[in-house]
């Protein structure tokens, strides 16, 4: 039997297949040469197709995008649907959305966003961590420790820094915005009585006070508001490595873990194992 793995994520999208033995792999991002590219289904048949592979005839693995929708693929056409996705008549694919690590519906397997993060990472290590914007049923994490595994529904750290994007009007894919933030926070100097305040339920409060007032990014007291939010980040990411057993090697997946500022700080407590794949185009 051939294996047909599809990462419709909604960004970033990828499609490989074991085929009679031999790995075939393509990112719609090199094929189209656009950033961040989101394939449609017309692409991952064509590629299947190509590849000279039935996905009747395949065992179907697709990660969970963690959006309103999932794509299937069947026979060149779309089928949605918000909690299960028909595939041919009378055959339905639920999304993992309660917290399951994946769903087996026939020949199909639905991977949960996080749980795929953490496979893709292809690590032997018994402690993991993938946090990034949010996934399967808006989960934003998942840690896996010798104690089990834990789901994390909080804000992500990354919706955080892409507010203060959006306060200073970014343009393109929300998923380019924390990147940038990171780069401007080492012009400031963090508050970090204010760092520690800040939190879920006021980071858009305060990132909206700035947009009323209008955002220079050459201020240095927005600068400086920018830097304690990265900071505030910093320690919410702390407060999470607190699960882990320090003596043992961490392997770390998802955006969020691609945050070298904050890395940097995890390192000096943590063995961290970090390839740069792990983001979504790695699913």
């Amino acid at each position: 039997m051939n294996f047909i793995g599809i990462g419709g994520a909604r960004h970033d999208t990828s499609i490989a297949a074991l085929i009679d033995g031999k790995f075939r792999y393509r990112k719609s991002e090199r094929a189209f040469g656009i950033k961040h590219h989101k394939a449609d289904d017309k692409w991952f048949k064509s590629v299947l197709d190509e590849w000279g592979i039935d996905e009747k005839d395949s065992k179907v693995v697709y990660t969970d995008s963690g959006g309103n929708r999932l794509f299937v693929y069947k026979k060149g056409q779309k089928k949605f649907a918000k909690i299960f996705d028909r595939i041919g008549f009378h055959k339905k694919v639920r999304k993992p959305y309660n917290d399951e690590d994946f769903i087996i519906e026939g020949n199909r397997i639905c991977i949960d966003h996080h749980t795929a993060h953490i496979h893709s990472a292809l690590s032997d290590c018994s402690q993991h961590a993938a946090f990034d914007g949010w996934g399967s049923g808006r989960n934003t994490g998942l840690t896996i420790t010798s104690d089990g595994q834990k789901r994390y529904k909080d804000l992500s750290i990354g919706k955080f820094l892409s507010y203060l994007g959006y306060a200073m009007d970014f343009k393109g894919m929300e998923v380019d915005f924390p990147g940038k933030v990171m780069g401007l926070q080492a012009y400031g100097t963090p508050d970090m009585e204010l760092a520690r305040q800040i939190n879920q339920d006021n980071i858009l409060d305060l990132c909206g006070e700035w947009m009323h007032r209008g955002v220079d990014s050459r201020d240095q007291k927005f600068q400086d508001f920018v830097a304690t939010v990265h900071k505030a980040c910093e320690l919410i990411q702390l407060e999470y490595f607190k699960i882990f057993d320090r003596d043992k090697k961490i392997s770390c997946s998802g955006g969020v873990m691609l945050n070298t500022v904050i890395n940097t700080e995890l390192r000096k407590i943590y063995n961290m194992d970090i390839l740069p794949h792990v983001y979504d185009g790695g699913l």
